[in-house]
């Protein structure tokens, strides 16, 4: 009798698991930290010609019933590059009398990058509706762009129930296919798949860890594998995202 009864627990415990479902909203609060850290590695026939590190904060400034107003900074960039062949190292916490003069260079573009702030309005559901960058400095916005590549459906979500996000990037039209993998009582677990089209032609696959509570996503894994101008490219972006 034992046994029966602690079957049928094990069933309903496992039935009751795979019938769970949640609804993936953001949910900050006023004065939250998040500290983001995105690295970014290229290949090219095999071999890394790019690594790229950027770590950011963001806080949030205002929650307005289903949208929240954050501020978001880049606060250190560090990448590894090659070019033609020739190496190329660049960080921003480096002392100007340690750089050579490529670092200078790439120290002179990238230094009012540091400085500028980029104020984003995000509905619930991780919409980005407004982006704004004081001073107005080009290309700072496509830095905070793998700080947040999800938008949640309308409807709450189980094991098994997936959704579709289109975005346009750098001429490519990328659609992303997210796939609950698992729910448990602090994170949600996501898979995620795609394809790329347009100016490039390739394949999107990673993963994502969701907090329940919060909606920020805690860990995300991209990988695009691509063919440019008849060139086989492949990008991994991986993004962490910590409350402080």
């Amino acid at each position: 009798m034992r046994k029966l009864f602690t079957l049928v627990a094990i069933a309903v415990t496992l039935i009751s698991t795979a019938q769970e479902s949640a609804l993936l909203r953001l949910n900050y609060n006023v004065g939250d930290t998040y500290v983001i850290t995105a690295n970014t590695i290229m290949e090219q026939a095999g071999e890394t010609t790019m690594d790229m590190k950027i770590d950011m904060d963001m806080v949030v400034k205002e929650a307005l019933d289903t949208v929240y107003n954050v501020e978001m900074g880049i606060k250190a960039i560090k990448m590894d590059m090659n070019v033609s062949g020739m190496d190329m190292s660049y960080d921003s916490k480096m002392n100007d009398d340690d750089r050579d003069e490529t670092s200078k260079a790439m120290h002179a573009q990238f230094a009012p990058m540091l400085e500028a702030t980029i104020f984003n309005t995000l509905t619930s559901r991780a919409e980005s509706v407004i982006t704004k960058v004081e001073p107005n400095i080009p290309g700072v916005d496509k830095f905070t762009d793998n700080a947040g590549t999800v938008v949640y459906p309308k409807e709450e979500v189980k094991v098994g129930s997936s959704w579709t996000v289109n975005k346009m990037e750098n001429g490519m039209d990328m659609e992303m296919i997210y796939t609950v993998k698992s729910i448990n009582k602090k994170n949600i677990l996501v898979d995620i798949s795609g394809k790329i089209s347009l100016m490039a032609e390739g394949t999107i696959s990673g993963s994502m860890e969701i907090n329940r509570a919060t909606g920020n996503v805690n860990k995300a894994i991209m990988e695009m594998d691509m063919a440019v101008e008849g060139q086989q490219m492949g990008i991994n972006v991986t993004m962490t995202s910590t409350k402080q």
